[in-house]
């Protein structure tokens, strides 16, 4: 899976007993990947409380701007297929999700997960399907939160369908969401996520 780059600390050249007064001049750190992490914790610094902030990469386009709270992230109408997810949540003890791609192979016309299923704690990244090129885009996802007085809610658009219905999973136990399509015919183009 994909994840973001280790930001690393500049090395500078240190000042010594030479007689030159030139110093060389440090480079810079390299910047931060704008990822739903980096996303949710901003907010969350700004807003304390639950938040999901998640992106999507589109087929043709890469990554998307981070979003949160409903926002969408994708495109619609422009036949543009999600192939990877990346979110990250604030105050709901983590998240969980796995991707539901395309299946060359189906005989029965549904597409497949990818993958084991994943979690991680707040703050953190979890990026679900795949950015490589020749990897299936996805169909749809799965996904919980991880304290049982949350609920994570979704609303997908799926390809030649809309928006799909607002669905939500049920505080406790081991209870998710399923969003999108299960159909090859079709794909995951736009969602929305609430917590």
């Amino acid at each position: 899976m994909p994840s973001a780059p280790e930001t690393q600390a500049a090395s500078g050249s240190g000042g010594g007993g030479g007689g030159s007064s030139e110093t060389k001049p440090k480079e810079s750190a390299k910047p931060q990947e704008d990822t739903a992490a980096t996303a949710v914790t901003q907010l969350a610094a700004q807003d304390p409380g639950r938040h999901i902030c998640y992106r999507a990469y589109v087929t043709d386009e890469g990554w998307t701007k981070p979003v949160c709270d409903g926002a969408m992230a994708g495109t619609v109408g422009q036949s543009r297929p999600i192939k990877s997810l990346n979110l990250a949540t604030s105050d709901t003890d983590g998240t969980a999700a796995t991707a539901f791609v395309y299946d060359s192979q189906s005989t029965n016309g549904n597409g497949h997960y990818f993958g084991p299923w994943k979690g991680v704690v707040d703050g953190a990244d979890l990026y679900i399907g795949s950015t490589k090129k020749d990897d299936p885009y996805m169909l749809g996802f799965a996904m919980n939160v991880g304290q049982s007085k949350s609920v994570v809610c979704q609303t997908a658009h799926v390809h030649n369908e809309g928006w799909k219905g607002l669905g939500c999973d049920e505080p406790g136990g081991d209870n998710y969401i399923f969003g999108g399509t299960l159909s090859n015919l079709l794909w995951l183009e736009a969602v929305k996520f609430t917590v």
